[in-house]
């Protein structure tokens, strides 16, 4: 029994550290158009490194086209995005809810 707890605990932890929120090297190709296809605008964002803000490792994701950083780190099951108008962390993505849930940002 010992044996099977060992060998399911290095499973679940190769698991969890499988799941990462942005792998360094990380790059997105992102399409925006309007509804009637009358212009698009493609944008690409890539991981470019760590900082630290407010005591928090973030990931720094870069819009390449416009130089803008969007930092961002995860606990648990969400995201969480930086904004530096307000210098507050707020919630970008929680992937723990369910139908019904009831949310508040």
């Amino acid at each position: 029994m010992k044996r099977l707890l060992g060998i399911l605990f290095c499973l679940l932890s190769i698991s969890v550290n499988a799941q990462i929120w942005c792998p360094p090297g990380a790059k997105w190709q992102v399409q925006t158009s309007t509804i009637d296809g009358s212009y698009s605008e493609s944008f690409e964002y890539r991981y470019i490194g760590s900082i630290l803000i407010d005591n928090q490792n973030c990931l720094i994701i870069r819009n390449m086209n416009t130089n803008d950083d969007i930092y961002t780190y995860t606990s648990g099951d969400t995201v969480y995005f930086y904004d530096e108008s307000y210098n507050i962390f707020y919630v970008g993505y929680r992937f723990n809810v369910s139908v019904g849930d009831t949310i508040f940002y």
